[in-house]
Protein backbone atom coordinates (compact mmCIF):
# COMPACT_ATOMS: atom_id res chain seq x y z
CA UNK A 1 0.00 0.00 0.00
CA UNK A 2 1.00 3.54 -0.63
CA UNK A 3 1.84 5.81 2.29
CA UNK A 4 -1.08 8.12 1.52
CA UNK A 5 -3.55 5.22 1.80
CA UNK A 6 -2.15 4.21 5.17
CA UNK A 7 -2.41 7.80 6.37
CA UNK A 8 -6.03 7.99 5.15
CA UNK A 9 -6.91 4.71 6.91
CA UNK A 10 -5.31 5.99 10.11
CA UNK A 11 -7.31 9.22 9.96
CA UNK A 12 -10.54 7.30 9.39
CA UNK A 13 -9.88 4.95 12.31
CA UNK A 14 -9.03 7.91 14.55
CA UNK A 15 -12.27 9.63 13.51
CA UNK A 16 -14.34 6.53 14.30
CA UNK A 17 -12.72 6.20 17.72
CA UNK A 18 -13.35 9.90 18.41
CA UNK A 19 -17.03 9.57 17.47
CA UNK A 20 -17.40 6.50 19.70
CA UNK A 21 -15.85 8.29 22.67
CA UNK A 22 -18.01 11.38 22.17
CA UNK A 23 -21.14 9.25 21.90
CA UNK A 24 -20.19 7.40 25.08
CA UNK A 25 -19.82 10.64 27.06
CA UNK A 26 -23.00 12.10 25.56
CA UNK A 27 -25.01 9.08 26.66
CA UNK A 28 -23.37 9.09 30.09
CA UNK A 29 -24.16 12.78 30.58
CA UNK A 30 -27.82 12.28 29.58
CA UNK A 31 -28.36 9.40 31.98
CA UNK A 32 -28.02 6.73 29.32
CA UNK A 33 -31.73 6.82 28.60
CA UNK A 34 -31.88 6.78 24.83
CA UNK A 35 -34.32 3.90 24.66
CA UNK A 36 -37.88 4.11 23.51
CA UNK A 37 -39.61 7.15 24.96
CA UNK A 38 -43.06 5.67 24.35
CA UNK A 39 -44.22 3.65 27.37
CA UNK A 40 -45.19 0.04 26.79
CA UNK A 41 -48.94 -0.50 26.41
CA UNK A 42 -50.40 -3.49 28.23
CA UNK A 43 -53.56 -5.33 27.24
CA UNK A 44 -55.92 -3.64 29.72
CA UNK A 45 -54.53 -0.12 29.36
CA UNK A 46 -56.45 2.48 27.36
CA UNK A 47 -55.54 2.38 23.69
CA UNK A 48 -52.99 5.05 22.69
CA UNK A 49 -54.96 5.80 19.49
CA UNK A 50 -57.49 7.75 21.56
CA UNK A 51 -60.57 5.64 20.93
CA UNK A 52 -61.28 5.19 24.64
CA UNK A 53 -61.37 1.40 24.32
CA UNK A 54 -58.99 -1.00 26.00
CA UNK A 55 -55.91 -1.80 23.95
CA UNK A 56 -56.93 -5.47 23.65
CA UNK A 57 -60.27 -4.50 22.12
CA UNK A 58 -58.89 -1.89 19.71
CA UNK A 59 -55.39 -1.92 18.19
CA UNK A 60 -54.14 -4.97 20.10
CA UNK A 61 -56.09 -7.49 18.02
Amino acid sequence: MDESYLRLIGILIFGLILVAVLLYFYRKQNGGEDKNTIPKVHRNDPCPCGSGKKYKQCCGK
